[in-house]
């Protein structure tokens, strides 16, 4: 997912991992016309999104490619403030028969009495996804008081929050400038400094079952 400037042109690009190649370019239209997406920093993951409508053409047309699917983005940093938006960029056809990328904004207060649980807004988070149970999992970034270390779950079908509590002598540190990836249903965080200004010299291996994370020493 990429954005130029503050005039929602924001494109999604498809990766081949085989041939180490872009193979498809995807516009984008917006639900409400006044949501801009103009941050860095955010993080981004696909998970399916079983509330989406289904596709209006016959998947029996053999003319008819099978769709994308559905991109879900958190956070980053935009002129004024850290971001703890989510965005969900679900892929429709449009009218003229290409795939195009729809996008609905939801946002969440902070702090404020009676209002829903929501992680603080944030830049460079990991995400991780959990397709079995339609969760998407935060940990980490840096706020407007530096990095942070705590973990959240986003359930993707009741648009909900939950802080998730940690082990500290398993989990990361707070950390800046860290790498993440998942594979299957395990996600990992390596590298990064501390707020010391150490590096660090551990990988953590995430399990969404738990959930929570396991630390390992790297040569």
């Amino acid at each position: 997912v990429e954005t130029t400037s503050a005039t929602q042109d924001l494109m999604v690009e498809k990766f081949d991992r085989n041939d180490l190649r872009h193979v498809e370019f995807y516009r984008s239209i917006f639900e409400n016309p006044e949501d801009i997406m103009d941050t860095e920093g955010f993080c981004a993951a696909c998970l399916e999104d079983e509330s989406a409508p289904a596709a209006a053409q016959s998947w029996e047309d053999p003319a008819i490619q099978e769709l994308p699917c559905t991109l879900w983005v958190f956070g980053g940093q935009d002129l004024a403030t850290f971001r703890n938006d989510v965005w969900r960029g679900r892929p429709e056809y449009s009218s003229a028969g290409d795939i195009v990328y729809r996008w609905n904004r939801f946002t969440f207060g902070t702090g404020a009495p009676g209002s829903p649980a929501a992680p603080a807004g944030r830049r460079g988070a990991a995400m991780f996804t959990d397709k079995e149970r339609g969760k998407l999992f935060i940990w980490g970034g840096t706020g407007e008081e530096g990095p942070l270390d705590d973990l959240w779950a986003f359930e993707i079908s009741s648009l909900a929050w939950e802080k998730i509590d940690l082990l500290p002598s398993f989990s990361p540190p707070p950390l800046s400038d860290f790498v993440f990836t998942q594979a299957g249903r395990r996600g990992f965080v390596w590298g990064g400094t501390t707020t010391d200004g150490m590096d660090n010299p551990y990988l953590y291996e995430f399990s969404a079952t738990g959930p929570g994370f396991i630390r390992t020493e790297t040569a």
